[in-house]
């Protein structure tokens, strides 16, 4: 009896002291090797300025991280691989979530307007980010040029390769402006939550298969509040994608759909669009107490037996994604039976 208590009282010892090991060595470096993998995945100065705290089994959480004009998250939860005490400079990480995140993503149409001119004033490491209803302010915070360059210098130089096996993004929120010279494009998605497997940084021609929902939100638009869904895959080495776009309103009827090709970087996008379904009177989030003479019209037609659709094409970038040169065909088609379901395109 009493040598097996001792082997108990050994191997509880192994545990304590594993534990604490662990511990100690992910409160040590566990912000530096966050940063650094994020540095190497996204190409962008990353700052942690909350706390960092060992989350079980070999993992960090660490909260208030900003990437550099791209997006603020309060919380960001990783659990790397065993493999990350072997071998530290190519990190393979199981899991990766973000939550509640909110990114901006601005673009410019460069034969138009003229972009804003990049600064050469002190380095952007933080951005904070102030939200309004009506307008999203993105206001740099800077920090001594001295720190950005020991931040840089210090975890560049010893991961070579991340692999993360499965990202995560939990009620995400995303703000997208296009500026043009005649207008101006943007609008909101938020309860965000996407799933991505398979990671590579640097890209390599690797497939990554995701899927994702959110909720399409901005101010006078007749489906705000409709649900945005999506799935397929990319290629980042490749520049190559394909997938499957969705709009849908509470009811799951399909006002949008779209199928989305890639190829060496020229993407494609096609797509139909059925009124009726975008322009249900359930689907508006919140209902209108004013209708606009779009609804009437539509409710009109839709009372009459008439489904309203068309199709829309226009070619962009997969890495600068832009919404121009959009040719649109639409029709009017009569149904059986006047007031029956209308058909999803």
């Amino acid at each position: 009896m009493k040598p097996l208590k001792g082997i108990l009282f050994f191997v509880g010892l192994v545990i304590i002291f594993l534990f604490a090991g662990l511990v100690i060595y992910f409160q040590k470096n566990g912000k530096g090797l966050l940063e650094e993998a994020l540095q190497v995945a996204l190409k962008r100065n990353v700052h942690i300025s909350g706390g960092v705290f060992y989350q079980p089994p070999l993992g960090v959480k660490a909260t208030k991280i900003d990437i550099e004009n791209l997006m603020h998250v309060p919380s960001v939860t990783v659990q790397f691989n065993p493999e990350v005490f072997l071998s530290p400079s190519h990190l393979k990480i199981a899991s990766v979530v973000f939550s509640k995140p909110l990114a901006v993503v601005e673009r410019f149409d460069k034969m138009e307007i003229n972009q804003p001119e990049e600064q050469a004033a002190a380095p952007v490491i933080e951005t904070a980010l102030q939200v309004s209803d009506t307008a999203l302010v993105l206001s740099e915070v800077k920090l001594p040029e001295g720190e950005k360059v020991a931040v840089v210098s210090a975890h560049r130089k010893r991961i070579l390769s991340v692999n993360i096996d499965r990202f995560v993004v939990k009620d995400g929120q995303l703000y997208f402006t296009q500026h043009s010279a005649d207008r101006e494009i943007s609008f909101k998605v938020e309860d965000i939550r996407l799933e991505a497997r398979d990671i590579i940084f640097p890209s390599e021609s690797a497939q990554t298969k995701f899927d994702f929902e959110g909720k399409l939100v901005k101010q006078n638009l007749p489906f705000s509040g409709n649900k945005l869904k999506g799935h397929g895959w990319f290629n980042m080495a490749a520049r190559d994608m394909e997938g499957q776009l969705k709009v849908t309103g509470e009811d799951e009827s399909v006002g949008l759909s779209a199928d989305v090709i890639s190829q060496n970087n020229d993407m494609t996008v096609k797509g139909n669009v059925n009124l009726n379904n975008l322009l249900k009177a359930e689907n508006i989030s919140p209902p209108s107490t004013n209708p606009s003479a779009l609804d009437s019209f539509s409710s009109a037609i839709s009372s009459m037996g008439f489904q309203i659709g068309g199709t829309f094409m226009f070619k962009t970038k997969m890495e600068d994604f832009q919404l121009s040169n959009i040719s649109f065909s639409g029709n009017v088609i009569k149904l059986e039976e006047p007031g029956s379901p209308v058909p999803s395109p």
